[in-house]
């Protein structure tokens, strides 16, 4: 792969007003920048035929970047979704140089650059283009990665993503989510302590069905959700989220 051919092209897609942290530069893109794209163009005909189509599957662009040694990766993020199913996204930097691209992936949509951080090590920038996403789940950039909180989430560059930032960005998504889907925080407390008293997954899931109430009665139910978030104060949304972090945070590496 000729992968002179994409660090050109990514540096000229990342040309916005650049802001400066100390001595660092980040600049952030308003929509994200598909990576297969550029990938594609650079392969050769060996790797198009071994690889394919690299906007189906993020895996074959983590197996290209593993080639050239352009990958590292930041946050892992797992979701346990309703019965036997699950979804894995994350956040990786792309490059070689001391400038580098921060992507995001998960399983329907593959890499995508959102943020350019020179130079990659330093944490202060790396971690303002981290939150910058993670504070409003990638709005600031015509992206989304969540849902809802993820059940694990996997730090593997604590030296540049401390533990407590990664947290609070968190706690600034869910403000941010609760004032765009009322009733977020009631239903993280009711989805977490429901964890801790089932932790079988396929059996909460079945509880979960059990105790559905009726299409008809489907609004009531929510409103107790919303009801019961608005009447959480910050204090006691930032103790719940401390109970989450303490079971789906962990170092990898």
């Amino acid at each position: 792969m000729n992968w002179q051919q994409v660090e050109k092209k990514l540096a000229g897609s990342f040309r916005a007003r650049p802001e400066r942290i100390a001595d660092s530069v980040v600049i952030r893109r308003r929509r994200p920048l598909p990576l297969a794209a550029l990938l594609d163009a650079a392969m050769s005909a060996d790797e198009r035929d071994e690889h394919g189509d690299l906007e189906s599957w993020p895996g074959d662009v983590a197996q290209l970047l593993d080639g050239v040694d352009a990958e590292i990766s930041l946050l892992g993020f797992y979701w346990e979704s309703f019965g036997p199913m699950s979804w894995v996204a994350g956040m990786t930097l792309v490059g070689t140089g001391r400038r580098r691209y921060l992507c995001i992936w998960d399983e329907s949509s593959s890499y995508r650059a959102v943020a350019s951080v020179e130079p990659w090590d330093d944490p202060r920038a790396l971690l303002a283009a981290v939150t910058a996403y993670l504070e409003r789940n990638g709005q600031r950039h015509g992206d989304s990665l969540f849902g809802s909180l993820p059940h694990e989430v996997s730090n593997y560059r604590p030296d540049l993503l401390p533990a407590p930032a990664v947290k609070q960005a968190l706690f600034e998504y869910m403000q941010w989510l609760e004032g765009v889907d009322p009733g977020a925080w009631a239903m993280l407390a009711s989805e977490h302590y429901g964890r801790m008293v089932e932790p079988n997954h396929l059996q909460r899931s079945l509880d979960i069905l059990e105790t559905l109430p009726q299409l008809d009665d489907i609004g009531t139910w929510l409103e107790g959700f919303e009801r019961e978030s608005a009447e959480m104060s910050d204090e006691a949304r930032m103790r719940l989220l401390d109970e989450w972090f303490e079971i789906a945070y962990s170092v990898v590496g």
